[in-house]
């Protein structure tokens, strides 16, 4: 078996929307993962005269399959105790949890331990 890194120390909470036929709102469902790799990076680019610098965030769960949505999980830094309500945008929680970003992009790894890789901004 596999031992999660040193640098994996950080709890994180995972928002994922899921649309309910019935009642015609978001239902968030909220999980929360221990031993992930948090980090924020950035990156620079140019076009002509122009230059653009994205600051991106990356964040590894020791965990295979985590439900997810491209451009609508929402991952925080550390435990959050509040819920989101049923049928609210996650904008109110981002108030009071700057420490976040919307996940752009996931993808499923085997190294160096199998996890869920997320990134976004």
């Amino acid at each position: 078996m596999k031992t999660i890194p040193y640098y994996w120390d950080k709890t994180v909470t995972v928002f994922t929307p899921e649309y309910d036929d019935q009642s015609g709102k978001a239902v968030w469902h909220k999980s929360v993962y221990e031993n992930a790799y948090y980090a924020h990076t950035s990156a620079s680019s140019f076009k002509s005269d122009d230059m653009w610098r994205e600051n991106r965030v990356a964040c590894r769960i020791p965990q295979k399959n985590v439900n997810v949505i491209p451009g609508s999980t929402v991952v925080f830094l550390g435990e959050v105790e509040e819920n989101i309500p049923d049928g609210r945008s996650a904008n109110e929680l981002k108030k009071q949890h700057p420490e976040h970003f919307t996940v752009k992009s996931v993808t499923h790894n085997d190294c160096p331990l199998p996890h869920t890789h997320l990134t976004g901004a």
